[in-house]
């Protein structure tokens, strides 16, 4: 049976009494919750704005105590959003959210910008807006890294960028600014926090370092916030401030859902006067092609959302700390925020349907279907194999001047249809569209480079693998390895893989998914790469004895070391 702690109150002074309080029911998510793994061991709590004002916390899992104060992850770039927005309703950045990087490099240390980047021509014309969308054509890497507690403690972002400068680490950019690709990038938050710090900096009467700045102007100001600040996280690092370095509680964070609901700031002014008008708009305008980023939200919702995951000390130890907000936007919608110390709000099937759940019981639309797809192995016999997040074979050339209306394609060895749609193209894009619905674009550009830009990958280079459906290895092979991997030192903590097989082909499981997914085996680097509902970017290689060795996971595009290290069959 599901268990959980309920309590209701009001933020907003409309007198209503906790006991007659209109409240959620929450049943469903909490039946969700109790079919997550071990969930009884950790904390969860959820905070409900109703429509009418009155707020509900729910206390999940551990239900003796309250949740607290933890850290909110990426959530963090929401608020870094606001303060944006308020800096540019202040006049204090010179040309808005078009401002330029190197509209700060006068006030830098010389040479800064050109010590930090690969590309500074690149750097220089990164504009705020595409900072903070993803759109820069950033790496992701914001650079985080273990700092020295005998050295100096860091307040400033430029004395961290300084300091990142000097050690000569430069950050890559993967596209160029203005290219429209959207890539996830904790780094580019990263100079977006050192443009406003800057520029705060020039028109104050105080010296502040960013996470001052945002306490002062924002959580204060704005908000009325008694719980929220950033500090930095385990690492000891500022560096990722405006990214990630938000702590919380889901009391202030429904402070704040009131807030928007009711379009006015702790004092009873409107938000507009803080974040300028339309401001609703401005945060969920799409600025990439697949139109999956705002600025510090998701775009093209009837509200504010963002998902944030993070690693914190607790009781001694690091543990996963997830949190997720749904603002509302104007009067009468309702809100969601929830935090809990595992993964229960991260991305597997088993936890969108609990956040699902979640939104339903708040009243809020969720549009999320268990996804459904083909698991018959497939691939075209085509030597088209594209290597990005994922490895993607199409039995045609996807960028042939001839383009077909359907393409057959497989991504990490599962079936995809692509069908033809015009209305997705733009500028040297092509526009495809997945058989049930989802948005593809196949780009052909002048320059030479080839990419395919979708929901699963940007692929940007054509990988050489004669006769890849022909090499994959037989059923004897794929026998000799099958069966439950687990990590030895800390089996709770990490993944456990289950490798099966079927009609002669390896599939598979993670944790306690109800579906396996196919495996593909890359014959040139001895690896598999596997599909599930959200694209993987690890690949697998087994040892020769998997009882005796554990399997070696690394990252498709780096070749980086993922963890759990110590995964071996049982």
């Amino acid at each position: 049976m599901a268990s959980f702690v309920s309590s209701a109150s009001s933020l907003l002074p409309f007198g209503s009494q906790a006991s007659d309080t209109p409240k959620a029911d929450i049943t469903a998510a909490a039946l969700a919750y109790d079919l997550l793994d071990r969930q009884k061991e950790h904390h969860a709590e959820v905070g409900i704005l109703l429509p009418g004002g009155s707020t509900q916390i729910e206390r999940l899992g551990k239900t003796d105590d309250p949740y607290g104060v933890h850290r909110v992850g990426s959530v963090s770039k929401t608020f870094t959003t606001f303060l944006a927005l308020k800096l540019i309703n202040k006049g204090f950045l010179p040309n808005g959210l078009q401002t330029r990087l190197e509209e700060i490099e006068p006030f830098l240390p010389n040479q800064l910008v050109d010590s930090l980047f690969e590309d500074p021509k690149a750097a220089r014309k990164m504009t705020l807006e595409q900072l903070l969308s993803h759109t820069s054509g950033l790496e992701g890497d914001d650079h985080c890294r273990e700092q020295d507690p005998r050295g100096p403690a860091l307040s400033f972002l430029q004395d961290r960028f300084i300091q990142e400068s000097e050690v000569g680490r430069k950050y890559k950019h993967e596209s160029q600014p203005g290219d429209g690709f959207g890539e996830y990038s904790n780094g580019g938050v990263a100079f977006a926090c050192l443009m406003m710090e800057v520029f705060y900096n020039r028109h104050s009467s105080q010296s502040l370092p960013f996470s001052e700045i945002i306490k002062k102007e924002v959580f204060e100001e704005i908000f009325g916030l008694k719980e929220s600040f950033f500090a930095p996280g385990p690492t000891g690092d500022i560096i990722q401030s405006g990214a990630g370095n938000m702590s919380s509680s889901i009391q202030d964070l429904l402070q704040v859902a009131s807030s928007l609901q009711r379009n006015a700031d702790c004092n009873g002014n409107s938000l507009e006067q803080s974040f300028g008008v339309d401001w609703q708009k401005t945060m969920l305008k799409p600025r990439d092609l697949l139109q999956h980023y705002g600025l510090g939200c998701v775009a093209n919702l009837p509200f504010i959302q963002h998902f944030g995951m993070n690693r914190e000390i607790m009781g001694g130890r690091e543990q996963d700390v997830t949190a997720a907000v749904v603002f509302p936007i104007q009067a009468g919608d309702p809100g969601l925020v929830a935090m809990c110390d595992s993964c229960a709000l991260g991305p597997k099937p088993d936890e969108q349907r609990f956040i699902s759940s979640l939104k339903e019981c708040a009243s809020i639309p969720d549009g999320y279907e268990e996804p459904v797809y083909a698991l018959d192995f497939f691939l075209p016999d085509s030597e088209f194999l594209f290597q990005g997040n994922a490895y993607l074979a199409t039995n045609v050339d996807p960028f042939a001047e001839n383009f077909p209306d359907t393409i057959l394609c497989s991504c990490n060895g599962m079936k995809h249809t692509l069908i033809r749609d015009a209305s997705l193209d733009a500028r040297g894009i092509r526009g495809y569209r997945e058989k049930e619905g989802s948005k593809w674009f196949v780009i052909s550009r002048d320059d030479g480079r080839r990419a395919i830009y979708s929901d699963f990958c940007l692929v940007t280079q054509q990988v050489k693998s004669n006769e890849l459906a022909q090499r994959q290895p037989g059923k004897e092979a794929v026998l000799a390895i099958k069966g439950v991997y687990k990590n030895e030192e800390n089996p709770k903590d990490h993944p456990t893989y289950t490798f099966s097989e079927r009609g002669g082909r390896l599939y598979l499981r993670e944790d306690d998914e109800k579906h396996s997914y196919p495996c593909l085996y890359l014959p040139d680097e001895g690896a598999w790469v596997s599909s599930n509902p959200v694209g993987r970017k690890i690949k697998f290689q087994f040892p020769k004895d998997p009882d005796q060795n554990y399997l070696r996971i690394t990252d498709i595009l780096t070749g980086e070391i993922q963890l759990p290290l110590q995964s071996k069959r049982v």
